[in-house]
């Protein structure tokens, strides 16, 4: 008797090109842990570390209060959050600054939160060696330590990134998210935020950019492959197109297997 016949699955061809099939590979790598060719390593960075490393070097923290230091957009986003679920911790939202020749990462961490202003980190160069940046770590790792000092990793649910100024990422935005056109005609607004689904061309194509790299690689470097899934990404504008948002919301993933 003949098998059953293998059914082929039709690829859908990329709207976004590059930048799209990216993402869509980050996205596999998340969701999948038997795609291959990942290469990204579970993160081992601690706060610890970064204090021995940069103490009198640019690092400082201070606590701060959302309802006065976060813009509405952020605001808005974790009271959502937090009706939403209880996060046990006695720890409250704290800033988080670094700033060093080398690498500069400026950001808050709160219950389920973790919110990112500024991330930099050097590239070979005239003057500056692979050598000299062997040590540096990436902004996914700094983003993850930061986190962790104050909370659990398990309870993580939604990854900001403000004022994104990458021209990568801006690129796409502004191409394929938001027309220039709507700040022509509508100069200094706030943007309708805009939901994308897990799987949509946009979504890939988010998740393709160089922000997106980000935190596709917090999510890969934190979690066990298959274990957590980023189900969307939300974008929006504030106070012009030179102020552009990303959100990542992240998902538990429970797979259910039908009992013959």
């Amino acid at each position: 008797m003949a098998g059953n016949p293998t059914l082929t699955v039709p690829t859908r061809p990329p709207l976004y090109g590059d930048i799209e099939e990216e993402g869509a590979q980050h996205r596999r790598w998340i969701d999948d842990p038997s795609e291959p060719g990942c290469f990204i390593e579970r993160a081992t960075l601690t706060y610890s570390q970064i204090v021995n490393a940069y103490e009198g070097m640019g690092l400082s923290t201070r606590p701060v209060n959302p309802d006065l230091d976060f813009e509405a957009h952020v605001l808005t986003a974790i009271k959502e959050l937090e009706q939403k679920e209880v996060i046990s911790s006695v720890r409250g939202y704290e800033n988080f600054e670094l700033d060093t020749p080398l690498l500069a990462w400026s950001g808050c961490t709160g219950p389920g939160v973790i919110i990112i202003d500024v991330m930099m980190r050097s590239r070979p160069g005239a003057n500056i060696t692979r050598e000299m940046m062997d040590d540096v770590p990436h902004a996914s790792c700094i983003a993850q330590a930061f986190y962790q000092r104050d909370f659990e990793l398990n309870d993580l649910r939604s990854i900001f990134v403000s004022d994104i100024i990458n021209r990568n990422t801006v690129g796409f935005f502004h191409e394929h998210i938001y027309d220039e056109k709507f700040y022509d005609d509508f100069p200094g607004q706030t943007s309708v935020p805009q939901t994308w689904e897990h799987g949509s061309p946009e979504y890939d194509g988010l998740l393709g950019s160089r922000i997106g790299k980000v935190v596709a690689y917090l999510v890969l470097g934190a979690f066990p492959r298959g274990t957590r899934r980023i189900s969307r990404i939300v974008t929006y504008s504030s106070k012009g197109k030179n102020y552009i948002h990303m959100r990542f919301d992240l998902d538990m993933r429970f797979d259910i297997e039908e009992v013959a």
